[in-house]
């Protein structure tokens, strides 16, 4: 009987080990992601060019007329 406690507490540390483990791999992925981010060029916030069809377009050209 204490050979069956035994082995079944030796399986609940191994469960305890391996949640643990889980755990650390998904903090270590997510401070990899934020520091992939970090890398990352700023965006360009730059002026921006107005493209054809755009309701600015449509706006002049009835000013326009």
């Amino acid at each position: 009987m204490q050979l069956f406690k035994n082995i079944r507490f030796g399986l609940h540390i191994l469960a305890t080990f391996f949640k643990q483990m889980d755990k650390l791999k998904r903090q270590l992925a997510e401070a990899e992601a934020a520091l992939e981010a970090r890398k990352k060029p700023p965006e360009d916030n730059g002026p921006r060019i107005v493209g054809e069809g755009l309701v600015i377009d449509e706006w002049v050209r009835s000013v326009t007329l």
